[in-house]
C-alpha cells in the first residue's frame, strides 16, 4: 500500500488539518452549485429560513417541472454533510419533492443564498475532552400539512459536533412533553451506539454521557419509573431511555430556551 500523504480533498469535501484541529470545508462544492443554478450574483442571505415560517403544500403555483427542484435540493443535502446548520431548512425542502411550488422552489433558493453568505464555514474537529453531550429540541404540531413534530438534536463529544439529525416524528402528539420525550429517546438511541464505537476502538470516555433538555416535563417522564397518565400512549420502545437514566449510563438535565 502506498502512502499519499494527508487527505487533503474527497467526494467534494475539503480537508484542512493543523497540529490541534481537522477541518472539514464544501467551498468548492457549494461555489459550482452556486454557477450551475446561476445564483453567483444573487444577495447573501443571512438565515437559511425566515424565522417563524411553516411552509404548506398549498402555497404558490407548482412548478411546470420539477426536476431541477429535486435535483437542487439532492445537492444542498450533501451540503448538510459539513453544514448542519442547513439541516432543517433541507428536512422541510425534502417535503415537498412529490409535488414542489415556487413557494418552495424560492425557499431553496434562499438557502443557497445563505451558503453563498456563509461559504467559508466549516465543520471543525479540535482537541478536548471526551465527554459525550447531546441537546435534544422539537417543534410541537409544526408541520401544517399533517400536524406532526419535527425532532433535531445534536451530539458533541467534548467542543466537537459529531452527530446531528432532523426527524419528523412519524405519529401525532398530543402534548409537547410527549414530544419532547420522543426526541429524548431518538437521541439516546444515538448517544449509545456511538458509546459503543468509542468503547470499541478502545477510546474510554471521561464521563456519564449528559442530554440536555428545554422540557421539565419529558425530563421527569424519563427519570421516573412510576406509571402516569401521559405514558400510556406513547410507544413501549421509547422507554428504554428510562433504564438508561436508572442504570446511571445518562444523565438527564434542563436547558432553558434562550
Amino acid at each position: 500500500m502506498k502512502d499519499i500523504g494527508d487527505l487533503h480533498f474527497f467526494l467534494g469535501i475539503q480537508v484542512h488539518r493543523t497540529t490541534a484541529s481537522l477541518h472539514l470545508l464544501q467551498l468548492k462544492y457549494i461555489t459550482k452549485l452556486l454557477e450551475t443554478t446561476r445564483m453567483v450574483g444573487a444577495k447573501p442571505a443571512k438565515t437559511p429560513i425566515p424565522a417563524g415560517t411553516k411552509q404548506s403544500q398549498h402555497d404558490g403555483d407548482h412548478l411546470d417541472n420539477a426536476t431541477e427542484y429535486r435535483h437542487l435540493v439532492g445537492a444542498l443535502q450533501y451540503c448538510v454533510l459539513t453544514r448542519p446548520d442547513i439541516a432543517f431548512s433541507v428536512n422541510q425542502l425534502f417535503q415537498f419533492m412529490h409535488n414542489p411550488t415556487t413557494i418552495h422552489w424560492a425557499a431553496a433558493k434562499r438557502v443557497l443564498r445563505y451558503l453563498k453568505c456563509t461559504i467559508q464555514q466549516d465543520l471543525c474537529f479540535s482537541t478536548g475532552s471526551l465527554q459525550l453531550n447531546a441537546y435534544t429540541d422539537s417543534n410541537w404540531a409544526g408541520n401544517p400539512n399533517d400536524r406532526r413534530s419535527t425532532t433535531g438534536y445534536a451530539i458533541f463529544l467534548g467542543p466537537c459536533l459529531i452527530s446531528w439529525t432532523i426527524k419528523k416524528q412519524p405519529v401525532m402528539s398530543k402534548s409537547k412533553t410527549k414530544v419532547e420525550y420522543r426526541s429524548l429517546a431518538l437521541a439516546t438511541s444515538e448517544l449509545f451506539l456511538l458509546r459503543m464505537l468509542f468503547q470499541d476502538l478502545h477510546i474510554p470516555l471521561t464521563s456519564t454521557p449528559t442530554m440536555w433538555c428545554d422540557n421539565i416535563g419529558a425530563i421527569s417522564l424519563a427519570s421516573n419509573l412510576a406509571f402516569h397518565a401521559l405514558t400510556k400512549h406513547v410507544e413501549v420502545d421509547y422507554h428504554f431511555i428510562r433504564d438508561k437514566v436508572v442504570q446511571n449510563d445518562i444523565i438527564i438535565n434542563y436547558l432553558p430556551t434562550a
